[in-house]
């Protein structure tokens, strides 16, 4: 007969099982906690990112500003930089300009004293003399006659330009060193078209504003030389009758000029070439060592940066 000891009771097997259902019940439970962990410590990190990207958003927001501030620093600089270097250059022409002044009048001075001497006087009256009532007759005399007319005038003038040698009314030069600067064009046109033209020099607003209590001098020079080149382009273009205007911007002498149309760059070169061009033959300006350079510049760099409306950072 077979021993039943090691057999097992259905009882047994079904305890069995019942121990492996809770055994695998407490590990897969186990399992869904971790991954249950796992993802709300993910959705942690999601609300974590989604904050940092709304950081980042709100950062790349504030750059952005800043880049359109940078352009707004640029330009109160470039301002800022072109009326810098002018305000220097005037300076520096005011000194040279008030150097040649006084040394003009030392040669007016000497002038006058030559002219009241009473030899001098009579003289140049007699000289006059004969430009008005001699000269003009002189086709009508006889050769004989006219031939020795001809050579009292003659003399006459000579003896005036020895009396007044010494004097002398060439420019008077000056002995420092070159002195450079730049006058500044610039055409507006907001719709492609040249509208306006913009000038600035580096001589005093008083040399306009001032003129009938101000001496001539270095700075009315190159203001009148200035202004003889605009002239000539102007009357080239057809715009002798359009409207100027003159005024001071920062202590420096401004101009603007009405346009009739055109390529900008080609009015702004076409100015620059004859002001230029007028300013390198100026006698004067060549004595007193005057370099000034005509630069044609953009308009924006001649304006100064707008204001912030009211409420605006």
């Amino acid at each position: 007969m077979t021993d039943g000891s090691g057999l097992r009771s259905v009882a047994d097997a079904l305890a069995e099982v019942a121990q492996w259902r809770t055994d695998e019940e407490a590990r897969h439970g186990t399992e869904l906690a971790e991954v249950d962990q796992e993802v709300a410590s993910l959705q942690t990190g999601i609300e974590n990112l989604k904050q940092q990207l709304e950081a980042l958003g709100r950062f790349r927001t504030e750059l952005l500003g800043k880049v359109d501030s940078i352009e707004e620093e640029v330009a109160g600089r470039n301002y800022d930089a072109v009326f810098g270097v002018l305000g220097g250059q005037l300076a520096g022409l005011s000194e040279r300009s008030g150097d040649l002044l006084q040394k003009e009048r030392v040669r007016d001075a000497q002038l006058a004293e030559t002219l009241d001497d009473p030899a001098v006087m009579n003289l140049l009256a007699e000289y006059q003399q004969f430009k008005e009532t001699v000269e003009p007759t002189l086709a009508s005399i006889p050769a004989t006659y006219r031939a020795a007319m001809e050579e009292t005038g003659r003399k006459q003038r000579e003896e005036l330009e020895m009396h007044l040698s010494d004097v002398g009314t060439e420019p008077i030069p000056h002995d420092g060193d070159a002195l450079p600067l730049d006058v500044l064009v610039a055409v507006d046109a907001p719709d492609g078209q040249a509208e306006v033209l913009m000038l600035v020099m580096p001589v005093a607003d008083a040399v306009y504003g001032e003129w009938k209590s101000r001496d001539e001098d270095l700075q009315t020079r190159l203001a009148a030389r200035i202004m003889q080149g605009v002239f000539v382009t102007a009357g080239e273009m057809g715009l002798g009758g359009n409207q100027g205007v003159f005024g001071g911007h920062k202590g420096q002498l401004a101009v603007e000029l009405e346009l009739a149309g055109g390529d900008p760059e080609a009015i702004a070169e076409s100015f620059r070439s004859s002001i230029q061009e007028t300013l390198g033959a100026s006698p004067e300006l060549i004595a007193a060592k005057v370099e000034a350079t005509v630069r044609v510049i953009e308009v924006d760099h001649l304006l100064p940066p707008e204001e912030p409306a009211m409420g605006e950072a």
